[in-house]
């Protein structure tokens, strides 16, 4: 399931890029995801981290096939402010661990 989730979470962040028909954003991209994803893969995504961003993938493609910038962009960002919880969520819950006296 893991490479399943990556394989998908990766070529929809270069389909997204390659649609905005934006050279500098195909590029910018490409030289981002390595880095970035090898921080997000580290975590240890549970099914309903999983569920919810397949969930807003969904939402921003079916704002950009409708050919709706505006709403594309505002499910972008709800993207980015829901992935900033999950991460916040997961680095909260190591500093715990770290915290617990065995």
């Amino acid at each position: 399931m893991k490479k399943k989730f990556k394989s998908h979470d990766e070529n929809f962040h270069r389909t997204l890029a390659v649609a905005a028909k934006n050279p500098l954003l195909t590029i910018f991209q490409a030289s981002l995801i390595d880095i970035l994803f090898k921080f997000i893969y580290k975590q240890s995504w549970q099914e309903e981290h999983k569920r919810s961003i397949i969930f807003h993938h969904r939402n921003i493609a079916e704002k950009v096939a409708k050919k709706d910038p505006e709403s594309a962009m505002q499910a972008i960002v709800e993207h980015l402010s829901d992935m900033g919880r999950i991460l916040g969520q997961q680095e909260a819950a190591k500093s715990v661990d770290w915290l617990k006296v065995s």
